[in-house]
């Protein structure tokens, strides 16, 4: 006698038809892989991010069985809605994988700056920094810092609109007893206060993360590169 299929595997079935595979893997990481994919509803193309919830690299940071990251990422995005700030569509269960179904952008700042013409645009530079700024102040006002702020990590649109995406690292700050991490940020776009190993810590972490994109997109070289000792020597 056959098993009847439970809920999970039913809404998992009509999601996959709905987001059609469009065979091209836009990136990974050990949470898994981003694939691009076609809504079948819209004809829209979505990037569709792949999380392996048996990871052990995430294990002992969970809540019901769920990796805390995971949940943390998914809750800013379905609650936040801004125009600088990258929306999540739809996400689904199969088994040990859960499905974030995004909003897809061809491009990001970093290769928008790696190409070399955003140095020479001025005018273009403020209007980016303008927006980031935006869409970090939505963080801030509900509480949340970043925590990864990095060109890489900010898409830009068709229509020339960037796009902060990758909340893994996100966490909410406000009360006098929170604590954090140590080592968060990529390193050169972290604050010397990380750099010495602080747990206590604010917004300002982001504000520094942004002055050096907007540096980089200034200069169109990145402004701490470099080992970590090459860093802080040039930040010090």
């Amino acid at each position: 006698m056959e098993e009847e299929p439970i809920i999970s595997d039913i809404y998992y079935e009509i999601q996959n038809r709905r987001f059609k595979k469009d065979g091209i893997k836009l990136g990974g990481g050990s949470y898994g892989e981003v694939t691009l994919r076609t809504d079948g509803v819209t004809n829209k193309k979505v990037a569709v991010k792949q999380f392996n919830l048996g990871d052990q690299s995430l294990m002992g940071r969970d809540f019901d069985g769920y990796p805390l990251e995971i949940l943390r990422e998914i809750k800013v995005l379905r609650e936040l809605d801004h125009s600088n700030i990258v929306k999540v569509v739809d996400f689904y269960f199969h088994r040990n994988l859960l499905y974030m179904v995004m909003e897809y952008h061809p491009s990001d700042l970093e290769k928008e700056i790696r190409n070399g013409r955003l140095k020479t645009d001025p005018m273009r530079v403020c209007r980016y920094l303008k927006m980031i700024l935006e869409g970090v102040r939505v963080l801030h006002m509900n509480f949340l810092l970043h925590r990864d702020l990095k060109p890489a990590n900010i898409l830009i649109s068709e229509d020339d609109v960037l796009k902060i995406t990758d909340f893994g690292s996100v966490r909410p700050f406000g009360s006098e007893c929170d604590q954090f991490t140590k080592g968060v940020i990529t390193p050169s776009y972290r604050p010397p206060e990380i750099w010495f190993g602080a747990i206590i810590y604010g917004p300002a972490v982001d504000v520094w993360s942004i002055g050096c994109i907007f540096a980089e997109m200034a200069r169109g070289e990145i402004l701490f590169a470099g080992n970590d000792s090459q860093i802080l020597e040039s930040i010090y």
